[in-house]
């Protein structure tokens, strides 16, 4: 009676305890970070579309927005009108990344067997997921944009399409579509040759470009983009703001992961299981095509539309195998004992992902060509050698460490300011080998053993990662604490108004004041898709650039502790920026520094962790800056 009625719960205690592992690990390396990077302008395509009155006239709307791609503005201003957006976009966040992992763990287990793909499963996790411009771009985002649900469909499309199952793989591929097109059109470029290498009859998919040049020809849009070339006052400005659409614009460090990539899918498709190996050569195929493109119709050419949908993008599927083949090896090497080779493999990681340099080639070479040296070598010649990478990963995990450590005691010891753990987590000999490690420890523990791990280690490490997640910095808490407060400053702003929130912040303006932004950076990034917004973007720019540079001259003085009076923005860059003319000017200022006129409103910032001393933001209006100064 008692075996029986225990045997169901030890036959699932070692899935729910993976499972809950890599949600502990996915807790951990990816962090909530707020309503940021990309997700504030979803928010605002969201606000646009509940409030037009109040935003139709802002620099990101003003001259059409790429919202009408997909379907999540609209579900996300369903959801604003009755969800507080800190709180919907934290929830959307947690969904959006636990379901884009727990897609590709159902992906892996179509494509691997049951030995690797575990170990794959968890590298996707702990290994970087940084691809194309690796500043900006990661797969399983860590705040709510549609990329990691499209994403998350696009991998259990590839499940079914491996399964045969192809109507659901194509109805899956349809909703990552209406999320996303762009994500679901670079994998896209992965799907269609793995299809061609099952039937070749897939190839007359190419027939499909006839009816585009068609439409292009009769000018439905996107498509009469085709046959525009973007001019260099447009391209100036593509340059400067967008500079990932172009491959001329990456670094070392970019070109560094990309050529990792080719690498890992070129050994993994000469060594894995088959059907994995198919979809890594798909992915090499793929991934060779869309940078091609971009070379050719982008950075050579310079199309408008070719440009709009970024085909270097096919690198995030091309990267996520890549990393999944890195568990994979890691763990078939571990397994034959073959550990140097190991080592060779996370060196060439290691330096791949550094600081952009190309020693990582060196041992990516000796990795390939091991097994010849192995046996050709002495056998005291080759134990020697072998120890080496050891020696190496060894001296590069100390050393991070290190400094790690003298970075946590400059904080003060503090994690709120300095995450001490995640950032020791993100040395991939520790983000991985520490996983790796408590897999191979589990799977060696009886029964009993496990249990007793489960309740006392896993369960409260759990709730840790849970509790550590939110690592929203002191900006955005604040910010998020006053939700739609036009009245923040004491007086309440109108609702035409159109506000400059210095430097240049784009949640100030959009979800405190509820009130459309003048300019932030952030309002250009989808000037691919509207060349007059790059076109008044740039006269904005010019137009504040004296006040923007003087404030950040007095940022400086601050952070040397050399702060004084004279930090006041001068009068003539008040008139600049506040006097109007060709271009209209905004009608309030937001500074973090007091002006020799009084302002019309002041902010308190209270930290709501206590972590930091309050500071105060003045609102100016700019009527009242250029009145006096007219006068004189």
């Amino acid at each position: 009676m008692s075996t029986s009625s225990h045997a169901p719960i030890g036959r699932w205690r070692t899935p729910i305890a993976g499972g809950l592992f890599g949600i502990v690990m996915v807790l951990l390396l990816h962090r909530y970070v707020g309503i940021n990077h990309d997700s504030i302008l979803y928010l605002g395509q969201a606000l646009a579309r509940r409030w037009p009155q109040i935003f139709g006239q802002d620099l990101f709307f003003v001259h059409g927005s790429q919202d009408r791609y997909s379907i999540a503005p609209w579900l996300l201003s369903e959801a604003v009108g009755s969800i507080n957006p800190p709180v919907l976009f934290l929830w959307g966040s947690a969904v959006g990344l636990l379901g884009f992992f727990f897609a590709g763990w159902y992906c892996l287990r179509v494509l691997l067997p049951p030995d690797l793909r575990y170990r794959a499963w968890l590298a996707t996790i702990c290994l970087p997921p940084v691809y194309g411009m690796t500043q900006l771009f990661s797969y399983g985002e860590k705040f709510l944009t549609p990329r990691p649900f499209s994403e998350a469909l696009c991998l259990v499309s590839i499940a079914f399409f491996t399964r045969k199952r192809t109507r659901l793989a194509f109805f899956f591929l349809a909703l990552a579509c209406i999320l996303h097109p762009l994500q679901m059109l670079a994998a896209s470029l992965i799907i269609w040759p793995w299809l061609v290498m099952q039937d070749r009859r897939w190839l007359h998919a190419c027939w499909l470009g006839i009816p585009v040049l068609f439409l292009a020809y009769l000018g439905v849009k996107p498509f009469p983009d085709l046959y525009v070339r973007i001019d260099p006052t447009w391209l100036y400005n593509l340059y400067d703001a967008t500079p990932q659409l172009f491959l001329s614009k990456w670094s070392l460090a970019d070109f560094n992961n990309l050529l990792f990539d080719i690498f890992l899918l070129t050994i993994a498709q000469r060594i894995l299981p088959l059907d994995f190996a198919r979809w890594c050569r798909a992915a090499l195929f793929g991934l060779v095509l869309g940078i091609a493109v971009t070379a050719l119709l982008v950075d050579s050419l310079h199309l408008a539309l070719p440009s709009a949908l970024q085909l270097w993008r096919v690198h995030w599927l091309a990267h996520w195998l890549g990393i999944a083949a890195i568990g994979a090896l890691c763990f078939y090497g571990i397994h034959t004992n073959n550990f140097s080779r190991t080592l060779l493999l996370l060196l060439a990681a290691i330096f791949a992902w550094g600081e952009g340099t190309w020693e990582w080639g060196a041992f990516a070479m000796l990795y390939a060509i091991w097994p010849l040296l192995d046996h050709r070598l002495p056998s005291n010649v080759a134990k020697l050698i072998g120890t080496l990478p050891g020696g190496l990963v060894l001296l590069l995990a100390v050393e991070h460490v290190s400094l790690q450590l003298a970075g946590f005691e400059n904080a003060g010891y503090q994690l709120d300011l300095f995450p001490l753990d995640r950032l020791l987590l993100a040395f991939p000999a520790i983000g991985f080998g520490l996983p790796l490690l408590c897999v191979l420890l589990w799977n060696r523990l009886t029964g009993s053993g496990q249990k007793i791990v489960f309740l006392t280690c896993l369960i409260p490490l759990t709730m840790l990662s849970c509790w550590c997640w939110d690592s929203r910095g002191l900006a955005n808490r604040v910010f998020e604490n006053n939700v739609f407060n036009p009245s923040i400053f004491g007086i309440r702003i109108p609702e035409h108004a159109q506000v400059f929130w210095y430097p240049g912040s784009i949640m100030g303006p959009w979800l405190v004041l509820q009130r459309t932004n003048y300019f932030s950076p952030g309002q250009v990034a989808g000037e691919i898709f509207n060349r007059e917004t790059a076109i008044d973007a740039r006269s904005r720019i010019e137009k504040l650039r004296p006040l923007i540079e003087q404030g950040l001259g007095c940022d400086q003085a601050r952070l040397a502790g050399t702060y004084h009076r004279e930090c006041a923005i001068s009068p003539r860059n008040l008139r600049i920026a506040c006097e109007p003319g060709a271009v209209p000017p905004p009608d309030y200022l937001v500074l973090p520094y007091q002006q020799t006129q009084a302002p019309i409103g002041t902010w308190r910032l209270v930290d709501p962790a206590g972590l930091q001393p309050d500071s105060k933001l003045f609102l100016y209006r700019c009527t009242d800056l250029v009145a006096p100064l007219a006068a004189k």
